[in-house]
């Protein structure tokens, strides 16, 4: 009789940050698990950054045990295994402007079985075949799940017992406060607000080779850098198409035809711009992913103006977006776009609290 395989709680990446963290803090290693593509990797090098440690980023599955253990050296009366250049060992000195490293043993359910064998010394005993990890090196791995269709290698339980396992949920909220700090284009991130649903598809069930998850949304971003998508060529979609898949670009395509409908900056600048139509949120969103590209610091109170009648959960996008990526600090230089934000700066600075 099959059993039910019951997941721990699942939990989202910024909550996973300081549960990672509180890990590293205990000496103890934990486990990402999530499906493809929602940012594991991300996370690791983000905390790896906060406390100043050298990322080591080891793919399991693409590793031979001795690369874990070691490789033999003859001596006059006994052999001893040397370990990997990669791998800080006690005595080491972290490289400059580091204070440690963070080894992240990434793939872990992809590797073979005798290759996670010999990720127990690592994870058990701290060990890098004969000689001991340095003291400032702290160990994390990730993996996806068996549900995932991600050809994983059932873990033997003497692992599974020394790992504390973080099952990450995909969470839109973290993804989109990602990528406005990423630079993510602003005509997918305005458009994933549009469609939620398109954030990530549900590959599992799909014909298609490619598909749509938050870092298939990040290689589309890097596709149509320079692009100028009123007119989309056969080239864009097909790149397009091979990032996210068919459905997810053509949707996308379909939604950059309002960009054809935009008003000219200059107009919306200059006051002569009609309002926009409040009744039509896809048009909402592309203006505002125009104006997250366009407007100039001088025209903020004025954008911010244009902008009044629509629904509060736009200008906070577009002000967002600006506060990330183009002017940090633009609410607190101007009284005219201080009134005209007051409203959204109140919201975006309890939104920074809550993080």
């Amino acid at each position: 009789m099959s059993k039910t395989k019951i997941q721990s709680l699942a939990i989202s990446l910024s909550e996973a940050e300081p549960a990672v963290i509180k890990c590293m803090e205990a000496g103890l290693v934990p486990i990402l698990s999530s499906q493809p593509g929602v940012g594991k990797s991300a996370l690791i090098k983000q905390i790896a950054d906060k406390f100043e440690l050298e990322l080591i980023d080891v793919r399991l599955a693409q590793c031979e045990p001795a690369d874990l253990l070691g490789l033999p050296k003859i001596g006059e009366k006994k052999a001893t295994y040397l370990p990997m250049s990669i791998f800080p060992i006690k005595g080491d000195t972290p490289p400059k402007s580091k204070k440690g490293w963070l080894l992240f043993l990434d793939e872990i359910r992809n590797a073979d079985t005798q290759v996670q064998h010999a990720a127990y010394k690592i994870v058990l005993d701290r060990m890098i075949g004969e000689f001991p990890l340095h003291e400032n090196c702290f160990v994390v791995c990730a993996g996806n799940r068996e549900e995932d269709a991600s050809f994983v290698t059932p873990m033997p339980s003497a692992l599974k017992s020394r790992l504390i396992h973080l099952n990450i949920r995909l969470d839109s909220k973290a993804w989109f406060d990602y990528a406005y700090k990423a630079q993510i284009d602003p005509r997918i991130i305005t458009y994933l607000q549009y469609k939620p649903s398109m954030l990530a598809n549900s590959y599992t069930d799909s014909a298609e080779e490619s598909y749509a998850c938050p870092r298939t949304w990040e290689f589309a971003s890097k596709l149509i850098k320079d692009v100028d998508l009123t007119k989309v060529d056969m080239t864009t979609h097909v790149l397009l198409s091979g990032a996210v898949g068919n459905a997810a670009a053509s949707d996308f395509i379909a939604y950059t035809r309002y960009f054809s409908k935009l008003p000219k900056y200059e107009d919306i600048v200059s006051g002569k711009a009609k309002p926009v139509d409040n009744n039509d949120s896809g048009l909402i969103w592309a203006t505002i992913s125009m104006l997250a590209e366009k407007a100039q610091e001088a025209d903020l109170a004025t954008v911010f103006k244009y902008l009044r009648p629509t629904p509060v959960d736009f200008r906070f996008s577009l002000f967002t977006m600006l506060h990330e990526n183009k002017y940090p600090n633009f609410f607190m230089k101007d009284k005219d776009v201080a009134a005209e934000i007051s409203e959204i700066a109140d919201i975006f600075l309890k939104h920074v609290e809550s993080r």
